[in-house]
């Protein structure tokens, strides 16, 4: 689920349902430019999936799918 948060109260209002194409999702992260999330599902073959993040903070599949067996936390670090 994605949220909006009111930034005067703190309430929040659901914007969109973004299904997930793997069980037991489990890690969620923002890349650091805040434009990619990752989401790491703990299911047969530990499905790694990317979304973009839209403008409006929606998120739409890019299609990338990576097998992580036994994922389960989710991050972006920088290589060198």
């Amino acid at each position: 689920s994605v949220f909006e948060i009111n930034q005067d109260d703190g309430s929040l209002k659901l914007i969109q349902y973004q299904r997930v194409d793997g069980k037991w999702a489990r890690g969620v992260t923002l890349s650091p430019d805040g434009k990619h999330a990752i989401v790491s599902c703990l299911d047969d073959d530990g499905a790694v999936l990317s979304f973009r993040v839209e403008e409006n903070g929606t998120l739409t599949p890019t299609g990338s799918r990576v097998s992580v067996p036994g994922a389960a936390y989710a991050t972006f670090y920088t290589v060198d």
